[in-house]
């Protein structure tokens, strides 16, 4: 049994509450919608040794919560108690974010996280709907405040029912400085409905159909409560309040609950920013950092790959050196990307500054540098996840490292929760044993990272403006700050050298073996082949040692590749064997064969079951099914039929030295060894060349084509003109013989 345990919930908000005529026990029968939102309580359920309970707050003074029996999480714990005849002593610690009498199910929702705390803390072993029964004994809240999410309740509310809800939506809560009393809002209610006939409550299709469709202007105008009016009634400001929110562009507004607390649904933005202005010098290059290519991509593709499953309204991406090309690049791989110059390197929180200007949207700001290639989309939308759960005003993505000499590190409370950031100048030598460090990758909710960027100072060494200090300003005002570590540190590795570029190349290529492996692709050594991450290997695919496989290349299955091959923008169809071989923007069909030494060419087109051999090059040639050209040849700009065998030492003469010219060589054909066939030219079907010809003119179907002169032989010629060479002592020893 564990001595504590530490219960985070969410507020809620009614996005409907219909509420039915009064009934004779006293009670109304409602049907509501309830959504939790990203403001939390803390409850600390803890063992003490009197036997009692107590309640505390971590507040100052709260002259508005109750620290006695009368607070609801100390009537949950006391329901637990005796339901499991538990007799040890309880002490409850309340650390609030939600408001006190809000209509945002405060109370409710320390009852419910007691609940939960109880199960757990005594092994209960309870299911949520046996907590939720639970809770209903209490309030009829508190079960939605175990189960969370979106969901329908009907009853008195207290029966809960899960609703589909996609999408993110960006709440502004106004909060009142007194509460409402339910009762009274309830008896309001009443009073305004005299004489009315008042409907059963039901649920709204057009809210349900919103939240289904993740649509949030359909659901700012479905929101409604009934209880609206009486609230409004019993604290006339309300009015004031819907209207200047509706005034300011909110998409909708509704009293939540009983009040006093008004929600206001806003358009919700998420951003991402990457920043890609740094100069690179240490690249030692006239290409901007960011334009360099690992496994296909170049590095600020690879992290706008990662960025996209978040799925951010905009990516910006803030430019400097070398802007043109970097704005070109983008405009190729990312055409919606917003690009924003920064003439002045002025530092990352410059930069972040820049790139919100004009900024006034609700939601979150993604930010990563745009030379850490080997960031995932999975980590990031866990980091996503993770900051939206704890309700942060910023959260830092950290990772371990094993050697973290360099890097700010990252300290934490005893919570758990960020403490600082502290760079590794400025540790001490007990902080710089900490081997958890800062990755530069941020997510911040929108208004308070521009509030904070407001306030950056240049007062240090470099006179610029850090975005670290950010985190600062937020822990300082308050504001909860917290680190998710990413899984693997190699994620969070950035760019600055050639060497550092070299090693995040070798650990994205063992990512995409691996990955290619565990998906039934046979790789011998991976340790020596090199796959970009835009290739296609289809199952039981064999790549041999030494190969390279680039660009877009789509390998069929069961073909075997290499080994020392290189294949470019190729398609290689199923059971194809290309080895030794170099191969550009061809197309090599299912059980052709390609090697060793061959060069294929841009615009070259294998039908299956064609044979290139040693020493061929082939370029702009399509040839036929079952067609073989075995070695030592040059193929250009031709079309080939099938079942045509073209002779070693073949060359197609295609070029005049102004124009390249077509060639074209029909079915069954032979070309004899040493043919040249000057372009343009035509071999019909069935016709054959004779060895060692230049063929000038086209070749008629199944006609011999010659175009040599006729061989004469001169008797005696080596003895006159050679003699005493061994070439005539030879000669002249078989002469003798005879």
């Amino acid at each position: 049994m564990s001595a504590q345990v530490l219960v985070r919930v969410p507020g809620k908000i009614n996005l409907q509450l219909s509420v039915g005529p009064l009934q004779k026990d006293g009670f109304h029968s409602v049907a509501t919608v309830f959504q939790a939102v990203s403001i939390f309580d803390d409850v600390r359920v803890e063992l003490n040794n009197d036997g009692l309970v107590h309640v505390k707050s971590t507040a100052k003074v709260n002259n508005h919560l109750p620290l006695d029996r009368e607070n609801l999480a100390a009537k949950a714990v006391e329901l637990m108690r005796r339901k499991f005849s538990i007799t040890d002593g309880i002490t409850i610690t309340l650390t609030k974010e939600i408001p006190i009498a809000g209509g945002m199910a405060g109370g409710s929702a320390n009852a419910g996280a007691a609940i939960v705390g109880m199960d757990t803390l005594f092994n209960l072993g309870l299911k949520r709907n046996d907590m939720e029964k639970l809770g209903a004994e209490l309030g009829a809240d508190v079960p939605f405040t175990i189960s969370g999410g979106t969901a329908i309740g009907i009853g008195k509310g207290d029966q809960i029912t899960p609703v589909l809800s996609r999408g993110t939506y960006s709440w502004v809560i106004a909060l009142s400085s007194s509460g409402l009393s339910t009762p009274a809002v309830y008896s309001e209610c009443d009073r305004l409905r005299e004489g009315l006939q008042v409907a059963p409550p039901q649920i709204s299709d057009a809210l349900l159909q919103a939240l289904s469709a993740g649509d949030s202007n359909k659901l700012g105008k479905a929101l409604s409560n009934d209880l609206q009016a009486a609230a409004c009634s019993l604290k006339p400001a309300l009015r004031l309040i819907l209207d200047v929110g509706l005034d300011y562009g909110a998409l909708g507004g509704i009293v939540s609950g009983s009040g006093p607390s008004v929600a206001f649904l806003a358009e919700h933005e998420d951003h991402a920013i990457l920043l890609a202005a740094g100069e690179g010098k240490r690249m030692k290059s006239s290409r901007a950092k960011v334009l360099h290519e690992i496994a296909g991509r170049s590095l600020i593709a690879h992290v706008i790959k990662a960025v996209e499953p978040s799925a951010p309204n905009e990516l910006r991406v803030v430019v400097g050196a070398n802007k043109e090309e970097v704005i070109q690049h983008l405009s190729q791989i990312s055409p919606n990307a917003k690009t924003i110059y920064q003439e002045v390197r002025g530092g990352t929180g410059h930069a972040v500054k820049i790139a919100l200007a004009g900024y006034n949207s609700l939601g979150t700001v993604l930010i990563c540098a745009g030379d850490t290639p080997l960031l995932s989309g999975a980590t990031l939308k866990e980091l996503l996840k993770h900051h939206n759960s704890t309700g942060a005003s910023a959260t830092v993505l950290s990772a371990n490292m094993p050697d973290p000499s360099g890097y700010g590190r990252v300290l934490r409370e005893a919570s758990g929760d960020l403490a600082e950031i502290v760079e590794e100048k400025d540790a001490s030598e007990l902080q710089k044993q900490t081997t958890e460090i800062n990755s530069g990758v941020y997510i911040f909710a929108a208004t308070d990272l521009v509030a904070a960027l407001s306030k950056l100072s240049k007062d240090n060494v470099q006179q610029e403006e850090y975005l670290t200090d950010v985190i600062g300003i937020l822990k300082s005002e308050g504001k909860k700050v917290v680190a998710f570590k990413a899984p693997d540190f190699t994620e969070i590795l950035g760019i600055n050298d050639r060497s550092q570029l070299s090693q995040a190349a070798f650990i994205m290529n063992a990512r995409i073996c691996n990955a290619l492996m565990q998906s039934g692709v046979t790789i011998t050594d991976p340790m020596s082949t090199w796959i970009d991450l835009t290739a296609e290997i289809d199952v039981d695919v064999v790549i041999e040692p030494g190969s390279a496989i680039r660009g877009k290349t789509k390998i069929g299955r069961e073909a075997v590749i290499g080994p020392r091959t290189t294949l470019i923008d190729c398609e290689v169809g199923a059971q194809a064997r290309v080895f030794e071989s170099h191969c550009e923007s061809s197309v090599i069909g299912g059980s052709a064969q390609v090697g060793p030494y061959a060069h294929l060419r841009s615009g070259t087109v294998l039908s299956e079951q064609v044979r290139v051999g040693s020493f061929v090059e082939i370029k702009n040639t399509t040839i036929g099914e079952g067609t073989k050209v075995p070695h030592l040849s040059y193929l250009g700009d031709a079309n080939i039929g099938t079942q045509t065998n073209i002779g070693a030492a073949t060359v197609i003469v295609n070029y005049d030295g102004v124009e390249k010219h077509q060639t074209v060589i029909g079915d069954h054909v032979r070309i004899g060894s040493d043919s040249m066939l000057v372009a343009p030219v035509t071999i019909g079907d069935g016709a054959y060349t004779a060895a060692g010809s230049v063929i000038t003119e086209d070749v008629p179907p199944g006609a011999l084509g010659i175009g040599r002169a006729r061989q004469s032989n001169i008797l005696g010629w080596v003895l006159k003109r050679r003699n005493g060479s061994k070439s005539a002592q030879a000669a002249a020893k078989k002469e003798g013989s005879k």
